[in-house]
């Protein structure tokens, strides 16, 4: 089996116009959750705390500081 080079350029374009989306969703939920954690860093350090763990579901971040005990939750 054959594949000329006008299919090729056909598929390759249709593989990129498919995965587009998803690239460009991904990208926009990675900066959303990076300026959720840096919000809710920003929280914690006006209480003197540090976030050491955290977790984001949605809008909803919790984090952590398990040095003295107190969690932080951001919507």
């Amino acid at each position: 089996m054959e594949i000329d080079g006008a299919t090729a350029v056909i598929g390759i374009i249709s593989v990129a116009l498919f995965a587009l989306p998803f690239a460009l969703d991904y990208r926009r939920r990675s900066r959303k959750r990076s300026e959720q954690l840096s919000a809710l860093q920003a929280l914690a350090l006006g209480k003197q705390c540090a976030i050491h763990q955290h977790e984001a579901c949605g809008d909803d971040v919790l984090g952590l500081d398990t040095q003295r005990k107190m969690l932080f939750h951001l919507q």
